[in-house]
C-alpha cells in the first residue's frame, strides 16, 4: 500500500476570543502536545476546549489536525490501518458534519485528501462500505468510545439509500452531537430522526430531554406529551413536565392553562388533593373551561366518587348537551356506578352524535350481552355491521368470548356473520376453523383453512391453526384408531391409522402391529422398518423386525436385526434370546451349504463358510466335523485328525469323527493312536455297519499295538 499522506486541514492559531481561563488552558496544552507530537494528549485538551465552545473554530482545527498527525503516523509508520482509519474519520466528522456550512466549503480540499487516505485504509483492511456494515461499524465504535469515528459512519449510512438504516443513524448522530454539546447540531439531527421515524417513544424522549435541557420549554412539552401518549403514567415525563410547567407559573400567575395543566400532571400522579387545588384555580380563572370541568370529572372518577364526576359532567352538558366527552364519561361513570340502564342511554347518546363511535359501541355491546341471549346479541351486532363496519370490531370480541367460553355454536354463527361484512380477515377464517375443529368437526375446519391458505397463502394465522387442526384430527384418528386395535379390530384400526398425516413414529409401529395381526407379514416389516429409518437407536423395534424375520425363516435377515437391538441395547433379553435360536437356525443353512460345496469339491469356498460359521458359533461341531473331512480330501490328515477332535469334543454323539481320525493315523502309519480310536468308535457304535466291520478287522489286524494292560 502506498504512503499515506499527512495533511493538516488548517494551520494551527491561537484563539482570538478571549475566553474562559479554563478553554485557554486546554487549547494551550492541546497546541504544545500538538507541536511536541503528542498527538493523543492533543486530542484530548482540544475536545475539552470544544466542550466549552463548540463554535470555537481554532480548537476544532487543532483537534482535526491532531487526528490527521496521528492517523498518518499509524498508517506510515505502524501500518495500523485500522486505527488510522478511525482517525480520519474522526478529522473527516469535525471537518464535514460538525461545524456550520462555510467553515465546511473552506475544508474542502482537506476533506478531498482525508476522504482518500480513509478509501487507502479501508481498502487495505477489506472494510466494508455497504450501508449495513457502515451502520454496524459505526455503533462498534460508538460503543467504544470514538464517537466521532461512529458519527462519520452513520452520516455515510445517512447520505445513502436504506431508509430503515437511515432512521436509526439520524437518532445515533443526534444523540452523538448532544454528548459532544453541540446542541444546534442535535437539534437538527433530532428533527431529522423525528421525521424519519415519529413513532419512536425513546427518541422522542431523548429528544425532548435535550429541548428541556435548552429550556426550549413549549417544544419540549410538545415532545414530552407525546411521549406520555405513549407510556402512561411515565414518572420522568410527568416529573419534567411538572417543573416546567411550575417555572410558567412562576413567571405567569394568572394563566388558566397553566393551572389546568399542572392539575392534569398531578391527576396523573395520583396527587388528587393538589390536582384538586390546581383545578381549581384554573375554574376561577376560567370558569367557562370545558377540559377543566371534565377533567374534575375524572379525578372524582378515578376516586370512585361518581356522585361529584357526574356533577361535573352534567355542568358540561347543561351548557353543552352534544358534548361528545362529556357524554362519553357520564355514561362510563353511571355504567363504573353500577347504573347499566342510564349507561346504556349515555352510550347511546353518545352514538346519536358520533355513530361510528367504536368504544361506545363496544361498551353498550358489553352492557347488552348480559340481556340478551348469544342469538339475539349476534342479529343486533349484525344488523348495526350492515350499516356500520366498525362494529365489526366489536362483533369479532363478542365472538372470541363465545369461543373461549366454548359456546362453540355460537362462536361459529358469530364468525360467520363477520364474514359477510368481511373476507379480508385470516384471524376470523382461522378462529373458525379451530371452534369446528373443537367440534370434531375436522373436515369442515380443514376445508376452510384450505380455503383460507389459498386466499391468504403468507398468513402466519393461518398456517398455524392448520397445524393445530391438522394435529387434533391426527389425535383423534389414533385414538379411535387404539380403541379398535384393543379390541382385535385390525382391520379397522389399520384403515385408520392409514388416514393419519404425516405418520411420526408410534403410527408407523402401530401400522406394522395392524398388518402382523392380519398375518401380513411382509407388510409390517414394512412399516417397522419405516419406524426404524425415523428411530435408529430404537432396540425394541429392531427386535420386532428380528422377530418377523425369523417367522419367515430369513434367519440372515433376522440374526441382523436381533444384533442390531442387542447393539442399541445389550440388556434387551428378547433380542438375546431369539439370537442364539436364529443364529443356530442360520448355521444350519449355512453347513448345508457347506456340504453343497464340499460334494461340488469346492473346497476354498466351503472353508469360507465354515470360518464364518466359527467366528459366530466356536462350539458348532460340524463346522469342525466338516473343515476336517475337507483337509482329508486334501491329504491334510494332521489337520483333519485335530478337526474331528474338536467336533467330537463339541459333541459326543458325532461317534463317526473317532472312526475318521483311525483311519488318519492309520494312514499316517501311527498304529497305536489308530487302534485306540478304533476301539473307541466300535464301543461307542450301535450300528453295525461297514464302518464298524471295517474297524472291527483293522482292530484285529492291530491288535499287537493294543495297550498293555
Amino acid at each position: 500500500m502506498k504512503k499515506i499522506l499527512i495533511v493538516c486541514a488548517l494551520m494551527l492559531f491561537g484563539a482570538s476570543i478571549a475566553y474562559a481561563n479554563d478553554f485557554q488552558t486546554f487549547y494551550n496544552n492541546g497546541q504544545n502536545l500538538y507541536n511536541t507530537s503528542q498527538y493523543t494528549g492533543a486530542i484530548v485538551e482540544f475536545k475539552k476546549a470544544l466542550r466549552i465552545n463548540y463554535k470555537d473554530n481554532s480548537a476544532r482545527i487543532g483537534l482535526v489536525n491532531s487526528y490527521l498527525a496521528r492517523g498518518t503516523y499509524y498508517a506510515n509508520s505502524q501500518n495500523d490501518y485500522d486505527r488510522a482509519a478511525n482517525d480520519f474519520r474522526s478529522a473527516l466528522f469535525y471537518l464535514k458534519y460538525y461545524p456550520d456550512d462555510k467553515e465546511v466549503n473552506d475544508s474542502a480540499t482537506a476533506i478531498a485528501t482525508t476522504t482518500d487516505n480513509l478509501d487507502q485504509c479501508m481498502n487495505s483492511r477489506g472494510q466494508s462500505k455497504l450501508p449495513q456494515e457502515r451502520y454496524n461499524r459505526g455503533v462498534v465504535l460508538r460503543k467504544n468510545g470514538d464517537l466521532p469515528a461512529g458519527g462519520y459512519e452513520f452520516m455515510q449510512v445517512i447520505e445513502g439509500t436504506d431508509k430503515n438504516l437511515q432512521k436509526k443513524a439520524y437518532a445515533n448522530v443526534a444523540e452523538i452531537m448532544a454528548v459532544l454539546d453541540n446542541t444546534p447540531k442535535a437539534i437538527v439531527y433530532y428533527q431529522k430522526a423525528v421525521a424519519a421515524d415519529p413513532n419512536n417513544v425513546s427518541l422522542r424522549l431523548n429528544y425532548a430531554r435535550l429541548l428541556d435541557k435548552l429550556h426550549k420549554d413549549d417544544l419540549a412539552v410538545q415532545e414530552y406529551n407525546f411521549v406520555l401518549s405513549k407510556s402512561v403514567g411515565n414518572t420522568e415525563v410527568l416529573t419534567a413536565l411538572e417543573k416546567i410547567y411550575l417555572k410558567k407559573l412562576a413567571t405567569d400567575s394568572k394563566n388558566a392553562q397553566v393551572y389546568a395543566n399542572l392539575g392534569a400532571i398531578y391527576q396523573k400522579q395520583k396527587k388528587y388533593d393538589e390536582a384538586i387545588t390546581y383545578y381549581k384555580e384554573a375554574e376561577k380563572l376560567e370558569p367557562t373551561s370545558v377540559t377543566t370541568r371534565l377533567n374534575i370529572g375524572t379525578l372524582y372518577q378515578q376516586k370512585n366518587d361518581y356522585a361529584s364526576a357526574l356533577s361535573a359532567y352534567n355542568s358540561v352538558l347543561a351548557l353543552y348537551p352534544n358534548n361528545l366527552d362529556a357524554n362519553m364519561y357520564r355514561a362510563k361513570a353511571l355504567l363504573d356506578s353500577g347504573e347499566k340502564e342510564e349507561a346504556l342511554k349515555g352510550f347511546r347518546k353518545v352514538l346519536d352524535i358520533e355513530p361510528t363511535n367504536v368504544e361506545a359501541k363496544r361498551e353498550m355491546f358489553d352492557i347488552l350481552k348480559d340481556t340478551m341471549t348469544p342469538e339475539e346479541m349476534i342479529k343486533t351486532m349484525s344488523a348495526d355491521a350492515s350499516v356500520d363496519k366498525s362494529t365489526l370490531e366489536a362483533m369479532y370480541d363478542y365472538a372470541l368470548d363465545l369461543h373461549k367460553a366454548k359456546k362453540l355454536d355460537s362462536a361459529i354463527t358469530c364468525y360467520n356473520e363477520i364474514l359477510k361484512y368481511d373476507t379480508n380477515n385470516a384471524e376470523i377464517y382461522a378462529n373458525l376453523a379451530l371452534a369446528y375443529s373443537e367440534k370434531k368437526d375436522y373436515t369442515k375446519a380443514q376445508a376452510i383453512l384450505n380455503t383460507a391458505k389459498t386466499k391468504f397463502p403468507n398468513s402466519s394465522a393461518v398456517k398455524t391453526a392448520l397445524d393445530t387442526v391438522n394435529k387434533a384430527a391426527s389425535e383423534n384418528i389414533y385414538t379411535e384408531a387404539n380403541t379398535y386395535f384393543t379390541n382385535s379390530e385390525y382391520q379397522k384400526a389399520l384403515d385408520a391409522y392409514l388416514k393419519i398425516e404425516p405418520k411420526p413414529k408410534d403410527v408407523l409401529i402401530a401400522i406394522a402391529a395392524c398388518y402382523k395381526g392380519l398375518d401380513n407379514i411382509d407388510k409390517s416389516i414394512e412399516y417397522y422398518k419405516k419406524a426404524f429409518a425415523l428411530d435408529k437407536t430404537n432396540s425394541d423395534v429392531a427386535y420386532y423386525i428380528g422377530v418377523l424375520y425369523a417367522e419367515k425363516e430369513n434367519w440372515t435377515s433376522a440374526k441382523i436385526y436381533l444384533q442390531n437391538a442387542l447393539k442399541l441395547n445389550p440388556k434387551n433379553e428378547n433380542a438375546d434370546d431369539l439370537l442364539a435360536t436364529v443364529v443356530e437356525q442360520n448355521n444350519i443353512l449355512l453347513i448345508n451349504k457347506v456340504i453343497d460345496k464340499y460334494n461340488a469339491k469346492d473346497y476354498a469356498n466351503a472353508l469360507k463358510i465354515i470360518s464364518q460359521i466359527l467366528t459366530e458359533d466356536k462350539n458348532n461341531a460340524y463346522a469342525y466335523y466338516y473343515r476336517g473331512l475337507i483337509y482329508d480330501a486334501q491329504n491334510k490328515p494332521l489337520q483333519a485328525i485335530n478337526e474331528y477332535k474338536q467336533a467330537y469334543a463339541h459333541n459326543h454323539e458325532l461317534i463317526l469323527a473317532d472312526y475318521l481320525i483311525a483311519t488318519a493315523y492309520d494312514s499316517l502309519g501311527q498304529y497305536a493312536n489308530a487302534y485306540t480310536y478304533y476301539k473307541r468308535f466300535v464301543t461307542n457304535s450301535k450300528t453295525n455297519d461297514q464302518y464298524k466291520q471295517y474297524s472291527t478287522t483293522r482292530l484285529n489286524d492291530l491288535k499287537s499295538y493294543a495297550p498293555k494292560k
